[in-house]
């Protein structure tokens, strides 16, 4: 995992919840939406990696709604 890419796919997931304040979605809406570039299978453990960042730093947060369904939205509190 290259740490320019880690950069690049936190700027996205940021950038387009800045545009959609209230959007949340499962882990596969955040690869298909969230993120611009398609990695394909290798993307997917970045991706979990960056979402975990994103959760250390405060600035998203992962809800659990119904058995094995996992959202992931924009935490209202700033980031740490």
């Amino acid at each position: 995992m290259n740490r320019q890419d880690v950069r690049v796919s936190s700027k996205e997931i940021l950038d387009y919840l800045s545009r959609r304040p209230g959007q949340e979605d499962t882990f596969g809406g955040v690869a298909s939406w969230w993120v611009k570039t398609n990695k394909g299978d290798h993307g997917i453990d970045e991706l979990a990696y960056v979402l975990s960042l994103l959760m250390e730093k405060g600035a998203i947060e992962e809800i659990g709604y119904k058995r094995d369904v996992v959202v992931y939205k924009i935490k209202r509190k700033g980031i740490k």
